[in-house]
């Protein structure tokens, strides 16, 4: 029998060729699945990406407020000291140093909020996200005590507009009363006779001395001797009973013998 017809050999050679082809069989099922490991990969780096650029968004846009913030307490303080210069020239700055002391230190914490965030140049983690959404908080508080000192100072400035315009009202009066007592001593001294003479005492009066001309609030007009003791014993106008004391006297300084 010829050596190329025998069995065994050509087993040997069928096992060969298996073992040969069995590595490029091998190698055909992994490259799927180190294809879809690779796709894996680049779809979680994307996310990772999409996620980090939302993160320093979301970090720029937190900086972004809390630098307008600090502008408002700049312009604030601005206007705080403009306030304070009107409550100086009326009330001498006392009713000002508690609110002004609140608010200093209002700025203050406000300016050391943004300079802890600005030093902050790492990429957001979440304990740096937990950080920030407690500063914001913070700073919402402290938002919310300004904006009541800012209430509470509007209403003192509006108290004391208010005092003020009586103030001018009871001075306006004062002056008018004194102009009217005035005009109607005027008319009365220009009415009497030439002889003038003390109601009490029937007696002349005189420019100077103990019997010089004086007068009441009611407008009536005596020697100053005569109605200082009146007024010792009854508390009004001997004429019209109008109340007065001896501090309501009145001295006028007229030259009679013209």
């Amino acid at each position: 029998m010829d050596s190329g017809d025998n069995p065994d050999d050509r087993q040997q050679e069928q096992q060969k060729q298996a073992e040969q082809q069995a590595p490029s069989a091998k190698r055909r099922r992994l490259r799927p699945t180190l294809a879809q490991q690779n796709a894996d990969l680049k779809e979680k780096m994307e996310q990772l990406t999409v996620e980090c650029s939302a993160l320093k968004s979301e970090l720029g846009n937190v900086k972004m407020e809390l630098s307008k913030t600090n502008l408002e307490k700049t312009l604030l303080a601005a206007s705080f000291e403009k306030v304070e210069g009107y409550f100086r020239t009326l009330l001498g700055g006392a009713p000002f140093a508690s609110l002004k002391t609140q608010l200093d230190l209002l700025l203050e914490q406000g300016q050391q909020i943004h300079a802890r965030l600005a030093v902050k140049t790492e990429p957001p983690q979440l304990k740096t996200i937990a950080t920030l959404a407690v500063l914001q908080n913070q700073l919402n508080k402290k938002d919310k005590v300004r904006e009541e000192l800012r209430i509470q100072l509007q209403e003192t400035v509006a108290t004391i507009d208010a005092l003020t315009r009586a103030f001018s009202n009871d001075m306006a009066q004062e002056s008018q009363k004194r102009v009217d007592l005035e005009l109607t001593l005027d008319r009365m001294l220009r009415t009497m006779d030439t002889v003038m003479s003390c109601s009490v005492c029937l007696l002349q009066w005189t420019d100077a001395g103990e019997h010089r001309l004086v007068a009441l609030p009611c407008g009536h007009i005596y020697g100053e001797s005569c109605i200082l003791r009146s007024l010792e014993h009854y508390r009004h106008c001997p004429q019209c009973r109008t109340p007065c004391t001896s501090s309501d006297v009145c001295r006028l300084f007229i030259n009679l013998s013209d």
